[in-house]
């Protein structure tokens, strides 16, 4: 038996979706399998002799009627799993499955995902960004002064990094004095602690960055990498102090963005003659096709299917950490009312172009709202998503896109990092496929 459900996977969310639903589709219950990354996840003998956990449930317990359409969401573990089989029992007991057991990916509607409650816009579902320039100079010297003088240096600096002259080093060079910044000496403090960039304008190669440093503006990415899995990408935050008179040293005000840390000699002290490529005009944007190993992107930890090396460890994030007070009338979510619906702490409208409505919404509590958006040719379909992050880092499986087009990727929404599916050719179809007929195997964290 084949569903007529769609079925979208949105970071641990599953959520089943009808636009006519009868009384007989809504009686028959919901089965999800899913297989954990490690096997001593599984669930007791049953578990351990399947390789994978089952839940079962009604759509009473977790579903919602509105105007004839139905709706039904389902939280999968905490722990990583690599693979999810859902379906549904028939009147005779029987389960549709389509072809669930095939290893392609599931295709998914164009969805943004904010983090921490921020809003995404809508205008960058349908963007696609060009992949970042291979790295143009190379630095090769760590100075532990701050000083900066010789070709080929470079110093980062900790909160309170100064301009050009004066703050950690000042002149002389000299850091960590009292309350004020000192160099960062450690692969982790590069990645945490980060304010301040202080780089000779001449590379270890002997050519003038003048022009490079020249062009950065507030907004640049820069990234400065030592192997594939071992780099950081900043965002520069304000523009560039230009050498003073006598000086060869830039400075740049920046914040971390984005990292890779699970390479050899990744952790630790930094040792001063370590040889960095540096990218002045890398990107915002991270491809799932170019993950090959964990990548942290702002509160997001983004690692590829079939890893199985360790994980950045995750804490509990409360309400008040994310800058959003929990939502006192709970007792009104779940709720598909759109009016209501945008009435939740956590709604915003989404900057969407010329065209494009508000189809559909749904609170699912008061950590999770949804937006459903067509565009004036119903061709399009943008679906958004604004969550209350519970644990950072937020664990986030990455699947190339492989056949069916979908681009996976993490880039920067409205000044926030939000997690972004899209698919360029998805022009032309009338309705989103998802999961619909041609169901597969999904893919998550």
């Amino acid at each position: 038996m084949r569903s007529t459900w769609d079925v979208y996977l949105d970071g641990r969310t599953l959520t089943w979706i009808r636009g006519s639903c009868s009384a007989a589709d809504t009686a028959r219950r919901f089965f999800v399998r899913y297989y954990p990354a490690d096997a001593g996840n599984l669930n007791g003998s049953r578990g351990r002799s399947r390789g994978y956990n089952d839940t079962g449930f009604g759509f009473t317990d977790r579903g919602l009627r509105y105007e004839g359409k139905c709706m039904a969401s389902f939280d999968l573990p905490a722990y990583a799993v690599t693979r999810i089989v859902t379906g549904q029992y028939d009147a005779s007991g029987h389960t549709w499955e389509g072809d669930f057991t095939t290893t392609a990916t599931a295709t998914t509607p164009a969805t943004a995902t904010a983090t921490d409650a921020t809003a995404t816009g809508a205008a960058a579902a349908e963007a696609s960004a060009t992949a970042s320039a291979p790295p143009a100079v190379r630095y090769n010297k760590l100075d532990a002064t701050g000083a900066v003088t010789a070709a080929g240096s470079y110093a980062f600096l900790d909160a309170g990094g100064a301009s050009g002259a004066g703050g950690a080093g000042g002149a002389s060079g000299a850091s960590g004095s009292s309350g004020g910044p000192s160099v960062i000496t450690t692969w982790e403090d590069l990645r945490s602690e980060a304010t301040t960039l202080r780089v000779h304008q001449t590379d270890a190669g002997g050519a003038s960055q003048t022009g490079a440093f020249g062009a950065v503006a507030a907004g640049d990415i820069m990234e400065w990498r030592k192997a594939g899995d071992c780099w950081v990408r900043y965002r520069v935050t304000a523009a560039p102090t230009r050498p003073a008179s006598g000086s060869s040293r830039w400075v740049f005000p920046v914040e971390r963005l984005a990292y890779a840390a699970t390479g050899a000699g990744c952790t630790g002290a930094v040792a001063a003659s370590t040889t960095l490529d540096v990218d002045v005009d890398s990107s915002a944007v991270i491809r799932a096709s170019g993950i090959a190993s964990p990548v942290r992107y702002g509160p997001y930890l983004l690692y590829p299917s079939g890893w199985t090396g360790a994980l950045e460890a995750r804490a509990p994030v409360s309400a008040s950490a994310t800058g959003q007070a929990a939502s006192g009338a709970t007792s009104r979510w779940p709720s598909d009312d759109s009016a209501v619906v945008r009435q939740h702490p956590l709604w915003n409208d989404p900057d969407v172009p010329d065209g494009w409505t508000l189809g559909y919404a749904w609170a699912q509590s008061s950590d999770r709202v949804l937006g459903f958006y067509n565009n004036a040719d119903d061709v399009h379909v943008l679906v958004t998503t604004i969550t209350r992050l519970k644990t950072r880092p937020a664990y986030h499986l990455q699947t190339d896109a492989g056949a069916s087009g979908e681009i996976y990727e993490t880039r920067i929404i409205d000044g926030r990092p939000a997690l972004l599916k899209h698919d360029p050719a998805r022009s032309r179809r009338s309705t989103p496929r998802h999961l619909r007929r041609h169901p597969r195997p999904l893919t998550t964290s």
